[in-house]
Formats: C-alpha cells, structure tokens, sequence
C-alpha cells in the first residue's frame, strides 16, 4: 500500500494548481480510507502525515471548488474514525481551521456540510480536538450546518451525533446552551420523526444537556414540546428509544415546568417506572 500511497502523494505535490489532478488524487485515497482498518493503516504507515498535508493543502488551494473539498473533508473524516493517531495527525497539520473556512465557504453544500460535521464529530472525541473547537467556533459552525441542511436526513444525523458528543462535555454543554442549539435540536428531531438515529441522538443529547441544574432549566424552559416529543417515544415499542426517552422524561421530572408537563399526560408516571425497569 505505501507504494501506491507514496505516488498519489508525489502526483498531488507535483500538480498542485491541477483541480482534476487533485479531485483524483484524494478521492483514491479517500477510497483507499474507507474502512477504519485501512484508514489505520494509512495513518501509520509514513505516508500518513503527507496525506493530510497535501489534503490540506489542495483544500487552502481549491478553496472555492466544491469538487476538491467535498473529496477532502471525506478523506479526513476517514483519517479521523476511531483512529487517534489520525485525529492527532490532522489537529497538528492545522486541520480544524481548514475544515471550517470549508464549511462556511460553501454552505449550500450537502456533501462538505456532512463530510465536514463527520470530521469535527471524531476530533472532538479527543481533548486537543475538543480545545481547537471550541477555540475556532467547531459547535458554532455544525449549528450553522444542522439549521442550513434541516431537511437531509445525513447532516441531520451527523450534528447530532457531534451534539450529542459535545453535550457530555461540561465546556462542550455550556457554548451549546449559550448559542441555543437546542431550539434547532428539537427542530431536527420533528423534522424527521422516522430517523431511528436523529430521534436516539436527540433523546441522549438532551439527557446530557440536562444533567445539570443550567441544562436542566433550559431543557425545562422548552419543556411542552420535549414532553410532547419524548412521551409517545417512551410508551412505544420496547425498543432502545422506549428506554432513552424514559431516562430523559425521568430526568426532565426534576425540574417544576417538566414535571407539569409530565402530569399532563395520563398513566406517564407509571409507564416511565416501567420504562426505566428493563434492563439496558
């Protein structure tokens, strides 16, 4: 593989100010990263760091081609999934601010929009990658993308897979409570009630960001529509959602407004004991 790796590179570096040359280029090695064990692979071996150098540098170079970057943020999503040291790789190349610049140069964009957020969600996984976020505005911008892109079921279910992540984070949950993420969080999972993986997201990341007494008071401030939204979910089918949606109206209970809106709703209190009883 380093052979093949070593001569992508070498072509990428040779034609810098090629826009085909580059759009070929990456997407190889986007294809070459498809699998997390060949992206491990990738990242290891002593091609890894020129990977990412000449991917980040095609997206400084070819900043307005929407073809170049759609092929890069997905090759640095495939660099950065569940691989450390491919989230180390690219922070330390400077690769969150070129991410970004991406991200708000073409937000209409479908494609960079879900590359994009994907990428941002693994770096944020790791504590470097948490600090360059919330430094260069990473939660601001996948609240830009999740509000742009309200109506693709992919973006959807990437902002709030980061969202989710961020929430569990104490710095993470205080920028999402003070940009008020969670009107448009509840918006994305009206939206698409169907989406199994928005409707779990959306219940865990209102967990998170309810588990202290500030998340608690502004989950509570939206409590009408959560309550709404989470009961039919915990008196469903058994599934994992019936579970999730309990822990969150469980949690929601501590709070005056939630546990009004909880009372509204006959049988609730019993149903969310129940609820709470199955085994994880």
């Amino acid at each position: 593989l380093t052979p093949v790796l070593q001569a992508v590179v070498n072509a990428l570096e040779k034609h810098p100010k090629s826009e085909r040359v580059q759009c070929h280029g990456i997407s190889c090695l986007k294809y070459l990263t498809e699998t997390e064990e060949c992206a491990e692979v990738v990242v290891n071996s002593t091609c890894g760091g020129p990977v990412v150098k000449t991917s980040l540098t095609a997206m400084k170079s070819h900043k307005e081609s929407v073809s170049v970057l759609e092929r890069a943020v997905a090759l640095l999503k495939n660099i950065t999934w569940g691989a450390a040291q491919g989230c180390a790789t690219v922070l330390n190349a400077g690769g969150v601010p070129c991410l970004l610049d991406a991200m708000c140069g073409h937000l209409g964009s479908e494609a960079v929009q879900e590359g994009g957020v994907s990428a941002l969600r693994n770096l944020w996984m790791s504590a470097a990658g948490e600090l360059a976020l919330l430094q260069h505005n990473g939660v601001e911008t996948v609240l830009v993308a999740l509000k742009k892109h309200l109506k693709s079921v992919v973006v959807c279910v990437h902002a709030m897979s980061f969202f989710k992540h961020a929430a569990d984070s104490d710095a993470g949950a205080a920028r999402m409570l003070e940009i008020d993420v969670l009107t448009h969080l509840l918006a994305a999972v009206m939206r698409h009630p169907d989406a199994v993986e928005i409707q779990s997201r959306g219940l865990t990341c209102l967990f998170h960001l309810a588990f202290d007494e500030p998340g608690l008071e502004a989950v509570g401030a939206h409590a009408k529509a959560v309550v709404d939204w989470a009961v039919p979910l915990a008196i469903g089918p058994k599934t994992e959602l019936h579970r999730e949606a309990a822990k969150l109206l469980d949690r929601l209970a501590a709070c005056v407004p939630g546990r009004l809106e909880i009372l509204r709703h006959d049988g609730t209190a019993s149903m969310l004991q129940q609820a709470l009883a199955m085994p994880p």
